[in-house]
């Protein structure tokens, strides 16, 4: 005995062939595409008749479950819940540092502030009562004091994250440029070109540049002989360019950018991946930092 079959496709257009399987009775078929088909099979007798009857097999191939658009939607929401996930926890991470950044910054401006308060006007008065020989010591007691707290309050404001706009970072560069520079009779302009001071900046970042200019101001102060600062912040295509520019005499500039000063602000700007320039001669001296914000 033999035996044949027909394998077609429900709704194929293109009709199928029989195809012998032999005196064999079993069929197997190898990658069958997922779908309904009809199966039919046919009986040969040893002496080349065909059976009266023919058999019909409804077949039904499933698909691989990961091919299932229900699998694949199940994918993409599981996705979508991860990273739902994930920003909450680094959301929830961030506000706890806000809220521990802003405690430590409220502490050290009451708790050390306060001290230093005290003991500045505790100086004050000592040297009002103190004999003429121990004045000069007190008074400079008193200076370093009026150091510190310039210090304090520049930690405690590069610590608050209530300060973390660009724009809280102009102000205090304003002050700090007026506290320094107005007491060697310098006068200082600032100027702004497309500046969005809302822009939020990491903390790093931000107080990076704030140390980079004090570090620049601190220059001037001891060897530029300068009566006037430009200072010029311009924002554009991601990037943060600071300038500043002074009248001073100059400076000679060492290979390498020798100096602890000059040391100190490439290290900073290299920890904000950005870069620097300084240009100097006779006439003053230009500095310009730019920082990817």
């Amino acid at each position: 005995n033999s035996y044949s079959y027909l394998l077609q496709a429900d709704g194929a257009t293109t009709p199928a062939e029989w195809k012998s399987n032999g005196n064999s009775r079993s069929i197997i078929f190898d990658n069958l595409p997922p779908g309904n088909y009809t199966l039919q099979l046919k009986g040969y007798c040893g002496n080349g008749s065909t059976a009266v009857n023919t058999i019909v097999l409804h077949i039904s191939v499933a698909d691989f479950f990961y091919n299932t658009w229900w699998f694949r939607l199940l994918i993409v929401l599981l996705i979508v819940a991860i990273v739902y996930v994930f920003y909450h926890i680094r959301l929830a991470h961030a506000l706890r540092m806000d809220k521990m950044r802003i405690r430590i910054s409220s502490d050290l401006h009451d708790e050390v502030g306060g001290l230093l308060s005290g003991v500045a006007y505790q100086m004050e008065l000592l040297a009002y009562q103190a004999p003429a020989a121990q004045k000069d010591v007190i008074q400079q007691m008193a200076s370093s004091n009026r150091y510190a707290m310039s210090r304090m309050r520049d930690v405690v404001w590069a610590i608050d994250a209530r300060k973390d706009t660009l724009g809280d970072l102009i102000v205090k560069m304003k002050e700090t440029a007026q506290e320094q520079l107005s007491q060697a009779h310098i006068e200082t302009l600032f100027l702004q070109n497309n500046v969005d001071e809302s822009t939020i900046m990491h903390a790093d970042i931000r107080h990076n540049i704030f140390l980079f200019f004090r570090e620049v101001l601190t220059n001037i102060l001891k060897h530029a002989q300068a009566s006037e600062v430009e200072v010029n912040i311009a924002q554009q295509g991601g990037w943060l360019k600071l300038v500043v520019k002074d009248n001073g005499i100059g400076f000679v500039q060492q290979p390498k950018h020798s100096g602890q000063g000059l040391s100190n602000m490439e290290l900073r700007a290299s920890n904000m991946k950005g870069r620097w320039q300084i240009h100097t001669n006779e006439k003053g001296t230009t500095v310009v930092l730019s920082v990817p914000v």
